[in-house]
């Protein structure tokens, strides 16, 4: 009875996200989705999940854009991604263990700062020069 209170407050904030994303992804492509099949089927899988040892997910907003914007509009898009995404975690996870929990913030804004490689480079430059990695 302890966890249950935040299993809903988790388990509500998870489908308002995906609702959410769901909204927005409708809006850029002009399609309209199923909000009743979305919620059913995130429950069902985030309790399948948790029988396994798992933890439980929703869509991503940034991902959803990504997708968009390069172009995807079905179900491969998003299965390529997922796939990709394992692939990353699977593969690289050595390196992904190096690097500290700190220096995550300035890979996501170097990613952000990537539509100006010059800017992106020098910052990313100084950064890692003035500030020690271990």
């Amino acid at each position: 009875m302890i966890i249950l209170p935040y299993a809903v407050i988790l388990a509500a904030i998870g489908l308002i996200e995906s609702l959410m994303t769901m909204t927005l992804v409708d809006e850029l492509t002009e399609t309209r989705g199923r909000g009743n099949r979305e919620c059913i089927g995130q429950g069902i899988a985030n309790v399948a999940t948790g029988f396994f040892g798992g933890m439980g997910g929703c869509a991503m907003i940034g991902q959803s854009m990504i997708n968009i914007s390069s172009g995807g509009r079905g179900r491969l898009s998003g299965i390529t991604a997922a796939l990709c995404l394992l692939i990353f975690i699977v593969m690289a996870s050595g390196l992904i263990e190096m690097i500290p929990w700190r220096h995550w913030s300035v890979l996501c804004l170097w990613w952000s700062l990537a539509r100006s490689p010059g800017l992106a480079c020098g910052f990313f430059t100084k950064f890692l020069v003035a500030t020690p990695l271990s």
